[in-house]
């Protein structure tokens, strides 16, 4: 095949795939720069989330069904028939399907979910490892990865808070009164 018929040829599918149906991270459709997001074979980079934290995607299409390949690693909700709201749950790489309502494919995007670097301090000591929230004030953090004593101390610390602010007393209980409480 001569070479400007592979050129005209690649011309044509970068054609396809920019006519083509594309996701977009909120706010770009102001920014000349965004980058489109389409199908696998024409997509650059993966939608990195970070852990615990969630990004809003914004579809060119309605979509009727999405499916998460790891729903351990990333969760997703539509808002509306056009907004995802992506939420990193733990360290990893997924994928992320969006169909239309007739059942036809939308995207087939991958997810990578990294960690906090921001306000976040890693401490070492020896092979164990503990993590701080810094903003402003240093506090230990549950985080994965962490060593298993700190991370089920802190996790336990967090699920008896969460209990108390739905009203949960120490023997699981609803009322009013916290546990121990005359």
């Amino acid at each position: 095949m001569p070479s400007w018929r592979r050129a005209a040829a690649s011309f044509g599918l970068c054609l396809v795939a920019l006519a083509g149906p594309a996701i977009l991270p909120a706010g770009t459709l102001d920014n000349p720069l965004a980058r489109f997001l389409t199908t696998p074979a024409h997509a650059s980079e993966p939608i990195t989330v970070v852990v615990d934290r969630a990004k809003i995607l914004r579809l060119t299409e309605p979509a009727g069904t999405i499916v998460l390949g790891n729903p351990a690693i990333a969760d997703a909700t539509m808002s509306d028939d056009r907004t995802l709201v992506l939420t990193g749950k733990s360290f990893g790489s997924t994928n992320l399907v969006i169909l239309d309502g007739a059942g036809r494919q939308i995207a087939d995007e991958t997810i990578l979910v990294r960690a906090a670097t921001d306000q976040v301090v890693t401490v070492y000591k020896g092979v164990k490892r503990e993590t701080l929230s810094c903003a402003p004030v240093c506090q230990q953090t549950a985080n994965v990865g962490d060593g298993d004593e700190v991370f089920s101390r802190i996790s336990g610390q967090v699920q008896a808070r969460n209990g108390l602010s739905q009203g949960l007393t120490d023997s699981g209980a609803a009322g009013g009164a916290v546990a121990g409480a005359q």
